[in-house]
């Protein structure tokens, strides 16, 4: 029925399990009647009309009616009803429709943004929105990043001062557009965990599969920062150190199959020389 279809996935599971599951392979998961202590992630690149002129190449099969972004949005709006998550994250969504099209839509389906709309810092008007059901979760904190440079972050001085010796590294680097964000979410009811989720769009060229797990590799660490200073404001109100659990999600279009660097990194933290 539409291209963008074919890069939407679904997935349930428990936040507060430390299992790896990733979404990006797992197929669309339909509302179930036991769903209380779940968490239900739908991760989606919904193709911003800036790449139209890609299309023809890329998805033969797509008509230009089907193109139309009045239809094809209004399917992905469709998706999203049927699915029913708790989080959306959104990538390759056009500045012009993030207002007119998914805010409104989103409100109407019971859903308020996290933040608004991340744009990447090139010229083309697109970039990541995210989404929370608003009967369940309420938005703590926001924070958008950039994934062209190591930091400054812990952690992270060792990589970035390597980067530095690489010239063709570096010239690479700067002329990336890709951002990234985080949130911290807080249930709305105290039987569920708070949650960090980070979304992003991670560079698309084919043969640059070394910058994308740098960029993951930075993602991660941002969002094992926020967990780790929400944390820090969860033991200063408390007066002890808080040993509440804190869910940690990953979302985004990472252009990697499942056998790629970048995939492999990011579900179990270590690639081999």
């Amino acid at each position: 029925r539409l291209a963008a279809r074919a890069r939407a996935a679904a997935l349930d599971f428990d936040p507060s399990s430390t299992a790896s599951s990733s979404p990006y392979c797992v197929p669309i998961v339909y509302p179930s009647s036991s769903r209380s202590s779940r968490l239900r992630v739908m991760t989606y690149n919904v193709l911003a009309d800036a790449y139209s002129h890609t299309w023809g190449a890329m998805y033969p099969y797509l008509t230009p009616e089907m193109a139309d972004p009045e239809r094809r949005l209004l399917l992905a709006m469709e998706d999203v009803c049927l699915v029913a998550p708790d989080v959306v994250a959104l990538q390759e969504v056009d500045r012009k429709w993030y207002h007119a099209f998914w805010v409104p839509q989103m409100a109407a389906a019971g859903y308020v943004p996290v933040g608004t709309l991340t744009e990447k810092t090139g010229l083309t008007r697109e970039g990541c929105a995210m989404f929370c059901r608003s009967d369940r979760w309420k938005v703590a904190r926001v924070k958008s990043v950039g994934l062209k440079e190591a930091g400054p972050m812990p952690g992270e001085e060792t990589t970035a001062a390597w980067v530095r010796t690489q010239p063709h590294l570096c010239h690479a680097l700067s002329k990336i557009s890709t951002v990234a964000q985080l949130a911290v979410l807080e249930p709305l009811e105290g039987k569920e965990v708070a949650l960090v989720v980070a979304n992003t769009h991670l560079f698309f060229h084919p043969g640059a599969v070394h910058l994308r797990c740098l960029q993951a590799r930075w993602l991660l660490r941002h969002a094992d920062e926020m967990r780790q200073q929400y944390r820090e404001e969860l033991s200063s109100s408390e007066g002890k150190v808080s040993k509440a659990a804190i869910g940690l999600v990953i979302c985004g279009d990472f252009n990697g199959e499942p056998s790629d660097g970048v995939i492999r990194f990011i579900a179990g933290g270590k690639l081999g020389a």
